[in-house]
């Protein structure tokens, strides 16, 4: 576990403990080796699923929007005075962030129903890449270990570079931090 990851759990117990969100967006270990699905975690009890990695390739923002809209139509019959919002906490890396300035723009939720864990992305993995790096052979176990990748495969172990199994748009990306965040959760 890195510390990226210790500062996410940590922040996420708070805030769900606090009931300052009602849910929070991650990510957490995929059923394959070497891949993230997104997550939906509701009680503090929960957090330990968090995980960040450069597996984690989806771009949560839109799950906020879904969640928030949900919400709104779950309350059409309210009165007005009896409606609630939805907060909804995201972890957020550059790309996720722009798409969040995007909704916030497009008024698609408020700003107080968002709160933003921003953490730090070097790219994520392109999973196009890393099946062409172990020649199209399943993987059956990895690890990430500093800048490689070590992946069990039929015929043996390998090892790849971090670098070569980035995803293209991630080498030119210019937003490694995110544009908007209520906390940065590392450097």
């Amino acid at each position: 576990m890195n510390n990226v990851e210790v500062g996410l759990r940590e922040e996420a117990r708070k805030l769900l403990s606090e009931k300052k969100v009602a849910v929070m967006v991650g990510y957490e270990a995929g059923t394959l080796p070497l891949t993230a699905t997104p997550c939906f975690i509701s009680t503090p009890e929960e957090v330990d699923r968090l995980v960040y990695n450069p597996f984690c390739v989806q771009n949560l923002a839109v799950y906020v929007t879904e969640i928030i809209s949900q919400h709104r139509d779950s309350q059409k019959r309210l009165k007005p005075e009896e409606k609630t919002k939805k907060v909804v906490g995201i972890v957020a890396r550059g790309c996720t962030s722009r798409s969040l300035v995007i909704h916030l723009q497009e008024k698609q939720y408020g700003r107080d129903e968002v709160v933003i864990l921003g953490v730090p992305c070097r790219g994520y993995v392109d999973s196009k890449k890393l099946a062409a790096g172990v020649g199209g052979r399943d993987i059956t176990a990895g690890t990430l270990d500093g800048d490689k990748i070590r992946v069990q495969i039929a015929s043996g172990a390998k090892e790849l570079a971090l670098a070569e199994v980035t995803a293209d748009n991630c080498l030119t990306c210019h937003f490694n931090n995110p544009v908007i965040q209520d906390l940065m959760l590392a450097e």
